[in-house]
């Protein structure tokens, strides 16, 4: 079977290289020397690198020059191969289609090669499937990550982006760029969750994370965002029901056990499964999944589905990567992996993380803070957003001291019933200010919702049932 490979488009290019001087830094972030199916073309490309690397013109004289330094103008075929290639590309005016036509061959190439390498260890006696697929995919991953490679820009084209964005966000109903959160007090600081930024919602064990980050996925899809979520932690049939909770006003206990329904409560039930399932939002609860297989989910579900946004709950549940030894460097690793995907793939990426004890080993009012993250530094430094929850209801139940100092709680300079309470603050905000926003938790529910009364609320119409401690939901 003959290779993938345009031996013409790879002459052209070699030419135009030594035709005009300028042109490798048009084509230098698009291709390299492995793209090139012919052994002499790749040599002599790079050498034009090398050349154009160390601030040389990469004439054809000095190429010849400097293949003559490295005993390899022979190998190419002497100077009237190289006066055959000038004369054989007329200019240089189409040299960056010529390198994507290169790149788009070289990868049908590497795919035959990963293919071809699959089926050999697949034939081999004692081989696992499991060791075949993650070296499958992470080859995969490394190839697109290759062929995404962002071009560069100059001055003027850079402002042409940025004037686009400023007319696009003008000439729509949107009020900014970013995904909104649905919190308007959220949303003035943050102006929305970017795409191709990486976001993280942090606390410790208890305080809300996966319930918001359902409320967030949920208000997105409202807008008209396409979300998805990796649950390495709850399945989907949990997430479906908290979403009819939520939706409803019927507790989650009551969902979940036979406790008697209301004559009204069915059709709020079939109401709200109706609304969620028209909504853009797509789900995955496979909790044995790796940062790889995280990168390809998110690579399918954008080619699929158009995803703008994806949530990983937790972070600190992705597979670990067996040649990464220490707990610290491996989520260092998940994180830059987190950071690479939401920009090669075009999406936000919001991870869900776990803080340290530390808030509980400070005392006072427990409220956590950016060194709470969880094993690494790294979070902190990847991230674009850091949004931390802090929940003062949960303390009272463990704090006798607490609970008796703190009947009332000040959020962004205003007093708010600890009972409810809920706040997120902005620990980390790239593009903008950080600070804090009030929200009114209902943990019967597992919902968020502003103090400010702009979301409805929905009380449920059932028996006297007490409702579910707070506590005791797995959130």
């Amino acid at each position: 079977m003959t290779s993938p490979s345009s031996p013409d488009v790879e002459r052209a290019l070699i030419g135009a290289l030594m035709l005009d001087p300028k042109a490798y830094v048009r084509v230098h972030d698009i291709i390299d020397e492995t793209c090139l199916f012919n052994g002499k073309y790749a040599t002599l490309f790079r050498v034009i690198k090398d050349t154009c690397l160390r601030g040389e013109s990469s004439d054809i004289v000095t190429i010849s020059d400097n293949l003559r330094k490295i005993n390899k103008l022979d190998y190419v075929g002497g100077n009237v191969a190289l006066a055959e290639l000038v004369e054989y590309s007329p200019s240089s005016a189409n040299i960056e289609h010529y390198a994507k036509v290169i790149r788009e061959k070289s990868n049908l190439r590497r795919i035959v090669t990963l293919t071809s390498d699959a089926k050999q260890k697949a034939e081999t006696s004692g081989a696992k499937s499991d060791d075949i697929i993650r070296d499958h995919q992470r080859a995969l991953v490394g190839m697109m990550s290759h062929s995404q490679k962002s071009p560069s820009l100059n001055a003027s084209e850079m402002m042409t982006l940025a004037s686009k964005s400023i007319h696009d966000v003008r000439s729509s109903k949107r009020s900014y760029d970013g995904i909104p959160t649905g919190f308007g007090h959220l949303d003035d600081l943050l102006l929305g969750l970017r795409i191709r930024e990486l976001s993280y919602i942090a606390a410790r064990p208890s305080q809300g994370k996966s319930a918001f980050a359902i409320k967030l996925a949920k208000n997105a899809a409202m807008a008209g965002w396409k979300v998805g979520t990796l649950s390495l932690e709850m399945t989907n049939s949990d997430i479906g029901m908290r979403l009819i909770s939520e939706g409803t006003g019927i507790p989650l206990n009551v969902l979940r056990t036979r406790t008697p329904l209301g004559k009204a409560d069915f059709p709020r039930i079939e109401s709200s499964r109706g609304i969620i399932s028209s909504l853009p939002m797509f789900f995955d609860d496979n909790a044995n999944i790796t940062i790889d297989a995280i990168y390809m989910k998110a690579l399918q579900w954008k080619w699929e589905y158009g995803i703008d946004m994806l949530i990983v709950d937790h972070i600190g549940l992705i597979k670990p990567d067996e040649k990464i030894k220490g707990r610290t460097d491996q989520v260092s690793y998940w994180s830059q992996m987190l950071k690479v995907i939401a920009k090669d793939v075009g999406i936000h990426l919001c991870g869900i993380s776990q803080l340290s004890r530390k808030p509980e080993e400070r005392g006072g009012d427990y409220r956590p803070m950016m060194s709470d993250l969880r094993d690494s530094g790294g979070l902190e430094q990847d991230a674009d957003v850091v949004m931390m929850i802090w929940r003062p209801a949960y303390y009272c139940a463990i704090d006798k001291k607490f609970a008796k100092k703190y009947q009332a709680v000040e959020i962004a300079g205003k007093s708010y019933d600890v009972a409810t309470a809920v706040e997120v603050s902005v620990q980390k905000n790239r593009n903008g200010p950080t600070g804090c926003a009030a929200l009114r938790y209902d943990g019967s529910l597992t919902r968020f919702t502003e103090y400010d009364h702009s979301e409805p609320q929905q009380e449920a119409e059932v028996l006297d049932l007490e409702p579910a401690e707070e506590d005791d939901l797995p959130f």
